[in-house]
């Protein structure tokens, strides 16, 4: 009957996971309950490696990424920002309280871009050399800044209505990144992939996100 069935393995990082995709992939199994969804979670660099290696069909990244075997399609424009304990109410605030060598980085795991940037901007404070402090979960990644034991940084889209925290509005070069939808570009594009697509792109409020 050509309806779209079968395993459809995706990947995405876990910030996009918990604020983006969960309408997404209930909607997507309401229309087509035929296909087995499995989600998995991961860093940018760990994503890109399982598409490419066949593991998963396709996955939400942070881009850029430009890889001669990968098709990549934006998917969502986000706005990162600077995520702190409530008591630094301005970037001026942390920068005049915090130790010459700068408050603790709270990163995930090395390979995730968010990771990358947050490095970047410290460099660009004058914290080359600040401690860094992974976590595993963007729950306890939030607590952890609650608690004030660091610094970390994260989509608006995930922390905006975070009363636990304060959030800190970045220039526009810092702030600024898309997520992209990425697949092989030798896969066979099998009817379950080819209609998860198909939602992604044909969805006005992802793409206006």
């Amino acid at each position: 009957d050509g309806e779209p069935k079968g395993p459809l393995a995706i990947g995405s990082m876990e910030t996009t996971a918990a604020v983006r995709l969960p309408s997404l992939l209930a909607d997507f199994h309401r229309r087509f309950p035929a296909v087995r969804l499995s989600l998995r979670t991961s860093t940018t660099a760990e994503l890109v490696a399982g598409v490419l290696n066949g593991t998963l069909d396709g996955a939400f990244v942070a881009g850029p990424v430009e890889h001669a075997e990968l098709n990549a399609t934006v998917a969502f424009r986000e706005e990162l920002v600077l995520v702190t304990a409530r008591r630094w109410q301005s970037l001026t605030a942390l920068r005049a309280g915090t130790p010459e060598s700068g408050p603790t980085a709270l990163v995930f795991r090395t390979g995730c871009t968010y990771r990358q940037r947050l490095e970047q901007i410290f460099s660009e404070f004058g914290w080359p050399s600040s401690a860094r402090f992974e976590l595993g979960t963007l729950d306890g990644m939030i607590g952890c800044v609650a608690a004030d034991m660091g610094v970390t940084l994260l989509p608006r889209a995930v922390v905006g209505r975070n009363d636990s925290v304060s959030i800190h509005t970045l220039s526009p070069a810092q702030s600024r990144v898309e997520t992209l939808f990425i697949t092989r570009r030798t896969a066979h594009q099998y009817s379950a992939l080819q209609v998860f697509a198909s939602c992604l792109s044909n969805n006005g409020e992802v793409i206006a996100a």
